[in-house]
């Protein structure tokens, strides 16, 4: 038997989509204070967010929108249908105040700016008990008492207190990353938590959000197109964190999740980072609301976009060339990213820099030395091909070898470490991806062919995959009921033939269908690593200076393929602090 729930079930149901936990019932009072054009925003709550007041300075509401306002779907954000396509406002729905009257004690207070008195609203179990007259600044404060008093499963699902008011402590930072202009305030039993004064800035929001020493070692970057523009800031690799936690997108000032954006700055910074390793990273995309679906998710916290890969694309080359123009060198101790005070001037000398002479090993064979710094590149553009860039690099002077694997240099700013291993391999995987991307790699014809020894999940792999097998440098051909191997790749590791081509097939296997160039990025790391020096394999003068211009030509310069960093610096102020210079 069908039948109608009474008001009250039906209004449990509702709030149960909207306040899942007290950060849910900050999250839809602070967004109502933005959409009321507030300046600013203050939050005060108890340990448990059991109990809140939001105070705002936004233009308030009249006696009879203070009362409607907590009718179920009464809203002055939308007028029909046709409004959803276009959404503007941080809420449109008008179950935020019903939802949360439905689970808690509610207290509202608003005055308008033009009018002498404020009205005050008492509600108890979703119904009001009380509506007149009071006392009150131009505003709204809404004060919200014994939150799930009626839903005792809910309360007694709430994790500990510190993770309930965590969450109101992140959602209030995004919320002052998105509202630059915006002052917010949070406070807990007397004590200011957090704050952010508005003054309009990114860089400054960020300060407030992650701190002055992080938000320091942000690099700002924009990119636009008709109708489409973004802003944000990319962390120094050195940032990356363990989780995508530390990413605050937002389409449209609304703090959202959307995977195709988070992997497009995820994207940017390939190879500069191990895995498991996430960016921190700020991306505010604005763009035509039409464009953007938002009411796909009752928090509204998931968002489709239109044209996915080509916002996608403008964001990434953005990113990219943000980092491309800074320095990633890690600072050691900790990534500084500031200029090292000069109380004078401090000069390094060293020893005459030697000839080198001829007959240098191929792998460490010069290349030009030093490159231009490169100039600020404009902001990326929908339609166009990214124009190239190099990153920035530091103009370096072998000093020596440092036992097991560490080449010594000084440079601009003090003295760096570099490991000759994750140099090397750096240098190796980008000659090798050069050589893949030309139309024919280069082979090394065998002298004599061999016929390598393969189990049936190798010889299976190779007859579905002989094309791009041969496309990455061998020469195969049947023979009998084996295979003849005729050439190998000239570009691979000092490695036996046969061994190369297993590596192939491993991956193949170990990946089913893969496409050419996944195979192709995941066998030349395996491969650079291969080649690359080793821990323990000491270095001449030549050998060293050659790998350190090598390294400086890389596209990426500093990070190997697998994200370790290939060289540390330790700056002058660094120096000079350990030699008591300066304190």
């Amino acid at each position: 038997m069908i039948r109608i729930l009474d008001e009250a079930c039906a209004g449990q149901i509702a709030a149960g989509e909207v306040i899942e936990r007290p950060v849910s019932v900050v999250k839809e009072l602070v967004e109502n204070s933005l959409d009321a054009g507030a300046c600013r925003v203050e939050v005060i709550a108890t340990p448990d967010g059991l109990e809140l007041t939001v105070t705002d300075d936004g233009c308030g509401m009249s006696p009879e929108d203070a009362r409607l306002a907590f009718t179920r779907h009464a809203t002055s954000k939308i007028t029909g249908l046709a409004d959803l396509g276009v959404v503007s406002t941080m809420g449109f729905r008008g179950e935020a105040l019903p939802s949360i009257a439905a689970v808690a004690g509610v207290e509202l207070r608003t005055r308008p700016a033009n009018e002498d008195g404020a009205t005050r609203v008492v509600l108890r179990d979703g119904r009001i008990v009380e509506h007149g007259p009071a006392a009150g600044a131009p505003g709204t404060t809404v004060r919200v008492h014994d939150l799930f008093h009626n839903l005792p499963v809910r309360r007694k699902h709430l994790k500990s207190d510190p993770y309930e008011f965590g969450l109101i402590v992140e959602l209030v930072g995004r919320l002052a990353l998105a509202r630059t202009a915006v002052s917010f305030r949070l406070s807990r039993q007397g004590r200011e938590v957090f704050y952010a004064p508005g003054s309009g800035g990114l860089p400054e929001a960020a300060a407030a959000v992650f701190g002055r020493e992080t938000a320091r070692g942000m690099f700002p970057f924009a990119g636009e197109a008709e109708g489409i523009s973004f802003q944000g800031l990319a962390g120094h690799p050195s940032m990356a964190r363990t989780s995508r936690r530390y990413q605050a997108i937002f389409v449209n000032g609304r703090w959202v999740r959307n995977y195709a954006l988070s992997r497009a700055v995820e994207d940017a910074y390939k190879n500069l980072l191990m895995t498991g390793r996430f960016p921190l990273a700020v991306l505010d995309l604005r763009l035509d609301p039409g464009l953007v679906d938002v009411n796909v998710h009752p928090a509204k916290q998931d968002v489709r976009l239109l044209d996915e890969p080509t916002l996608s694309r403008l964001v990434r080359e953005g990113v990219r060339q943000a980092l491309a123009r800074r320095s990633l060198v890690p600072v050691w101790p900790g990534a500084r990213h500031e200029p090292a005070p000069r109380p004078r001037p401090v000069t390094f000398s060293f020893p005459e820099e030697r000839e080198e002479p001829p007959g240098e090993p191929p792998w460490a064979a010069n290349r030009e030395p030093d490159r231009d710094p490169p100039r600020a590149a404009a902001a990326p553009t929908l339609g166009e091909e990214p124009a190239p860039y190099r990153p920035t690099w530091p103009r370096l002077t072998v000093l020596a070898w440092l036992a097991p694997t560490y080449i010594l240099a000084t440079g601009d700013g003090g003295l760096y470490i570099i490991d000759q291993h994750a140099a090397h391999e750096r240098v190796l995987f980008e000659e090798h991806l050069a050589c893949l991307t030309g139309s024919t790699p280069p082979a090394q014809i065998l002298a004599c062919p061999l016929t390598p020894e393969l189990d049936a999940g190798h010889k299976a792999v190779l007859d579905k995959n002989l094309p791009l097998v041969e496309s990455l440098g061998f020469a195969l051909e049947p023979f009998g009921g084996a295979w003849l191997l005729r050439a190998a790749p000239a570009w691979g590791p000092p490695a036996p033939a046969e061994s190369l081509l297993v590596d192939v097939l491993d991956m193949l296997l170990e990946k089913g269908g893969i496409a050419r160039s996944d195979l192709v990025e995941r066998l030349v790391t395996t491969w650079a690593c291969k080649g690359a020096v080793k821990s323990g394999d000491r270095l001449d003068y030549p050998e060293m200076t050659g790998l350190v211009r090598r390294l400086g030509a890389a596209q990426a310069p500093y990070t190997c393929p697998h994200g370790r960093p290939t060289l540390i610096q330790i700056g002058e102020r660094e120096l000079l602090t350990r030699f008591k210079r300066i304190t």
